[in-house]
Order: C-alpha cells, then sequence, then structure tokens
C-alpha cells in the first residue's frame, strides 16, 4: 500500500480512538466549537475566506 492512500488500520486501533475521544472531549469541555452557521459560511465561500476561529 502507497503511504498516501487512506489506511483502514486507523480505526482498528482501539488506544488511538479512544485517544481522540478524550481530546474531542476537552475541546468540547473548553469550548473550543464552531457553530453549524459559521462552518456553513466558511464551506460556501469555497475556503476563500479565512477559517472560523473556534468558540463562535
Amino acid at each position: 500500500m502507497n503511504e498516501d492512500e487512506p489506511s483502514d488500520d486507523l480505526f482498528d486501533d482501539a488506544a488511538l480512538i479512544a485517544a481522540i475521544d478524550r481530546r474531542a472531549a476537552a475541546d468540547i469541555a473548553a469550548g473550543r466549537l464552531l457553530s453549524h452557521e459559521a462552518v456553513l459560511h466558511w464551506l460556501s465561500s469555497w475556503g476563500h475566506d479565512i477559517p472560523p476561529e473556534t468558540g463562535t
């Protein structure tokens, strides 16, 4: 497999998934979130606008 190709191994690593879940929970608890509207606005600009800041 080419290193540039996605690997299904990521989803087989329970420790990695648990670490990602802990990081996500910490981000949520700290308020590092983006509103749905902010993401839609940025996506509708095709990424030409500056990406929105978290906590908005």
